[in-house]
């Protein structure tokens, strides 16, 4: 069994040009196999992680604009790349046994939230497509629905007009679940803050689904979950008027229609007014 050594962050950013960061860190602590991780070697690992991501960006926001991508590496006692798995695979397999021990679960969000940082909205991505902190925010979702609300607010972080996963990922979390206060958070989310390319279809899917017997009798929650996204308008409200947003027919809004009709008057007014007073 190999033993890891030394982990790589090789970060690929610009300026004017674009450069590669190689930052490492060297494991002198205690030897930490490659395989069969136990709690305490994966915490190990993640810490190395979180200091290399903390190092990266601190030195990126003094001197770079734009961050592409990074990429882990991991070596062996030897000083040589472990060609077993690609790092990403190993990485992904890392964060999975992670997800399994509750005292790291604060460590993941700590370093899904260090991928991004709001002084530049610009984040890691550990590819072309994919943001960093994707894997784990959704496996940490489906762990326990009580991350739902994390996982929204990691959502709200990425480029959802160019999304690649997150339909899939939401899908999935959203059927396991079923119908709950946590699930319609989530649903009306992806109709609003993060709603992107897809997320007025797909909210259309939830409601043809399951979603609006769930949203008639629990009216009031439905509308304190509007009232929260609420807080994001500047993400999906933008330059919408009411009279251009209450409009039969508008396609960012059908979804609005397919509630209108399972509603009552009392409702139904109830409904009006709040896109009246908050448009």
């Amino acid at each position: 069994m190999s033993i890891i050594s030394k982990i790589v962050l090789n970060v690929r950013a610009s300026n004017t040009n674009t450069e590669s960061l190689e930052l490492s860190k060297i494991i002198d602590s205690s030897e930490i196999p490659t395989d069969n991780l136990s709690e305490n070697d994966v915490e190990q690992i993640l810490d190395l992680v979180l200091s290399l991501l903390e190092e990266s960006r601190n030195k990126i926001l003094e001197e770079y604009t734009y961050v592409y991508e990074f990429e882990y590496q991991f070596y062996d006692e030897k000083d040589e790349l472990i060609l077993a798995k690609s790092a990403y695979s190993y990485f992904d397999e890392l964060i999975e046994k992670a997800v399994s021990f509750e005292a790291l679960h604060n460590k993941l969000w700590q370093f899904i939230d260090r991928s991004y940082y709001k002084e530049n909205d610009a984040r890691f991505w550990r590819d072309s497509e994919t943001p960093v902190g994707s894997t784990a925010a959704s496996l940490l979702a489906l762990y326990d629905k009580k991350y739902i609300e994390n996982y929204i607010n990691f959502l709200r972080t990425n480029d959802m007009d160019h999304e690649v996963d997150q339909y899939g990922d939401i899908n999935t979390i959203i059927e396991k679940y079923g119908v709950c206060e946590e699930t319609l958070s989530l649903a009306i989310a992806r109709a609003c803050s993060v709603c992107g390319q897809h997320g007025s279809e797909q909210f259309e899917e939830f409601l043809e689904e399951n979603f609006l017997e769930y949203i008639k009798s629990n009216f009031d929650l439905f509308l304190q979950k509007l009232e929260e996204e609420y807080q994001f308008k500047e993400i999906w409200f933008m330059d919408l008027d009411y009279d251009e947003f209450w409009n039969p027919g508008n396609m960012e809004t059908d979804w609005i229609d397919m509630i209108l009709k399972i509603l009552n008057e009392d409702q139904t007014e109830k409904l009006r007014l709040f896109f009246k007073e908050h448009l």
